[in-house]
């Protein structure tokens, strides 16, 4: 099983999906996340970002993820997914517009998210 880091995440509202770069599939062992994913509030995303297993303390442990990770059941309250890009969103392709706008529609969609949420 290779690095379920570099983690790209298609979202549907029916389905949720992970692709990492291994081409592993993860949806089924981290239902809570493709829960999570799928409660966006859009019909489809492509998300680019890290998987990370963060300490109490705040700090990123890249092995004590591996091994959650070659669990069947990884414990997904150990588990943060820091998304850094949207590349793609409801059909539109945004690979070609410059970082910072992406990054703005990501703060937007999450942002959404969290108001639909709360």
């Amino acid at each position: 099983m290779g690095a379920p880091l570099g983690l790209s995440y298609e979202l549907r509202r029916a389905m949720s999906g992970s692709a990492p770069k291994s081409g592993a599939e993860y949806t089924d062992r981290l239902p809570g996340m493709a829960e999570a994913f799928a409660k966006l509030p859009t019909r489809a995303a492509i998300l680019d970002g890290e998987l990370c297993l963060i300490d109490p303390r705040g700090s990123a442990h890249f092995y004590r993820l591996m091994a959650q990770m070659r669990t069947s059941s990884p414990d997904e309250s150990l588990l943060m997914f820091l998304a850094f890009d949207l590349l793609h969103q409801d059909g539109v392709d945004f690979r070609g517009l410059p970082l910072t706008e992406r990054r703005r529609d990501l703060e937007r969609l999450c942002r959404a998210d969290q108001a639909a949420a709360g």
